[in-house]
């Protein structure tokens, strides 16, 4: 069994947005193949977010999990 992770024309076309399709095809995936991610509704599992802003477009779905991520920003005096 594979992952596919195609979008059809008919989706956004906006990165959060697509990023959050992603998500939830691969989390229909995992739900399927590995029938365990139920027993705790994935809180005990990680996803890996690819940038700083990742966890504020993961789809509800996910949220009970660990969501790890970067924090890429760097200044020599942080602004609010």
């Amino acid at each position: 069994r594979t992952f596919d992770e195609g979008g059809d024309a008919s989706e956004p076309t906006q990165r959060s947005q697509q990023g959050t399709l992603l998500l939830l095809r691969a989390l229909r995936y995992i739900q399927g193949a590995y029938p365990f991610w139920n027993a705790s509704g994935g809180a005990d599992h990680v996803w890996l977010m690819l940038h700083d802003e990742g966890p504020c477009f993961a789809p509800r779905a996910i949220r009970p999990s660990i969501l790890l991520t970067h924090y890429g920003y760097w200044a020599a005096s942080p602004r609010a």
